[in-house]
């Protein structure tokens, strides 16, 4: 009788579970397709309803059109187009935009393992620059240390501040299973690192020389230990996940960065966009809402299906998406100052404002090519405040 009840009762748990799952997949797929019917404008006016301080700004280029808007609360727009906000990971494209740069310079090979550029214990094999920028590396996303312990008892909601190259380079040596793509913010920290010895200068000095004088853009940078404001993460200047998810900037120039990854101004950033590598296991769920990582570049993620680049960020109370198709010469960004697991979030929003305004391209830019887009843009067109109709 024992055995029979214990079967029974195992059974019933089995059951239980699978109506469980059953459950969650059906609230999961109801949700996903209501926000399937949804506009772009509308998730960003639920996700900003009855909030005070929301401000959600948007840039798109479609065609020779640069168009910026910023939704405050209730999705109403408004003029102030000052907001500074972190971007989080979209920070990855810069540092891989930096090795773009590297490579094209001849400082630095993509098959090169990293104790070619670090003083590393030797009798490992550790990656190589093309599997940290593809998230290849084997590594983790983070490795628990007893500062990321400090910081979690002491309230500071940025768990990566003060890991620098000392404790970095104890976690180099913990390589799992290369090969496979595994998100890794260790990985990209790991490849600031290398950067910055290959160029002789701390990573912070480096990126911010490299985003104002290369880049352009003059109110971008990684964030400065003693200029925060409330809300946002700090950070020491040699912390090794600065790489990773430390720069803040505008959504005048977020979208003059979109740009310069759509144009020829700045040519080496064309290498990142190519396939390194396909990824396999991918979440179905994510893709019915055409979150897609079919393959990776240079720290882009690659939708191969609907045909663009793309990446998200968050920290505590900011998220971010970027997304763009040189094909059809449509791009956007979307920086919030909602935490990533408010609502609905810019990684949600952005694919679906990059599908409709592919559609529009469609009806109003048929023969628009990535040479007529260079041609036709220019620094006054960065200024419009108008409501785009998805």
């Amino acid at each position: 009788m024992k055995n029979v009840n214990s079967k029974r009762l195992v059974g019933s748990i089995l059951i239980l579970i699978f109506l469980g799952v059953s459950g969650f997949l059906m609230v999961m797929n109801y949700k996903i397709n209501q926000l399937s019917a949804m506009t772009s404008l509308e998730m960003i006016a639920y996700t900003n309803a009855g909030r005070d301080d929301s401000v959600t700004s948007i840039g798109i280029i479609s065609g020779d059109k640069v168009t910026m808007m910023v939704y405050g609360k209730d999705g109403k727009l408004m003029d102030d187009f000052s907001t500074v906000y972190e971007i989080g990971s979209l920070t990855k494209t810069f540092t891989g935009a930096l090795l773009c740069k590297a490579q094209s310079e001849g400082r630095i090979n993509l098959n090169d393992p990293i104790d070619r550029h670090l003083e590393l214990e030797s009798d490992i094999s550790y990656p190589t620059i093309k599997s940290l920028a593809t998230h290849t590396s084997g590594y983790k996303n983070y490795y628990l240390n007893f500062q990321m312990i400090r910081n979690k008892l002491s309230g500071n909601p940025n768990d990566y501040y003060g890991i620098g190259t000392q404790i970095q380079q104890t976690e180099m040596t913990k390589v799992d299973k290369p090969g496979k793509f595994k998100y890794s913010n260790f990985g990209i920290g790991v490849l600031g690192t290398v950067l910055s010895e290959i160029y002789k200068k701390p990573f912070d000095e480096l990126m911010n020389s490299f985003i104002e004088k290369d880049l352009g853009l003059k109110n971008t940078r990684l964030a400065q230990v003693d200029a925060q404001h409330e809300g946002y993460w700090k950070w020491k200047s040699d912390d090794v996940y600065l790489a990773s998810g430390g720069i803040l900037s505008t959504i005048e120039d977020m979208t003059a960065y979109l740009r310069l990854q759509m144009s020829d101004t700045f040519a080496c950033l064309e290498q990142g966009q190519s396939v390194y590598h396909e990824v396999e296991n991918r979440n179905k769920q994510l893709e019915k809402m055409n979150i897609r990582t079919d393959a990776v570049g240079i720290t882009w993620m690659i939708d191969e299906m609907n045909g663009f680049c793309w990446h998200n960020g968050g920290t505590t109370a900011f998220n971010s998406y970027i997304a763009f198709d040189t094909n059809s010469n449509i791009g956007v960004v979307i920086l919030s100052n909602a935490s990533p697991k408010y609502r609905i979030p810019a990684t949600v929003i952005g694919p679906k404002l990059m599908m409709e305004q592919r559609t529009l391209a469609r009806e109003s830019y048929p023969h628009i090519s990535k040479g007529m887009l260079e041609a036709h843009l220019s620094p006054d067109d960065m200024h419009h405040n108008e409501r785009l109709t998805p």
